[in-house]
């Protein structure tokens, strides 16, 4: 993830499949490691795991900032 988060704000990633209302479990705002400082290759992660967990299904991507600027995403 390509980010510019200042040191007392956060970026944060919730997902959930396409056809949900809720977000996947464990891949909430509340389990989202916060995000800080500025990169291009910031990691996602959810209590330190990387894996999306969607076993296939489309999904969309919620974030939540505060005094930050997203660029850009990438799935690898």
């Amino acid at each position: 993830m390509n980010a510019d988060v200042a040191p007392s704000g956060y970026l944060k990633v919730a997902v959930r499949t396409w056809s949900s209302r809720q977000d996947l479990p464990g891949r909430t705002f509340a389990e989202s490691d916060r995000i800080i400082g500025n990169s291009l290759v910031h990691r996602v992660t959810w209590k330190s795991e990387d894996k999306i967990g969607h076993q296939g299904r489309p999904v969309m991507l919620r974030v939540q900032m505060r005094q930050a600027k997203l660029f850009a995403f990438e799935f690898d």
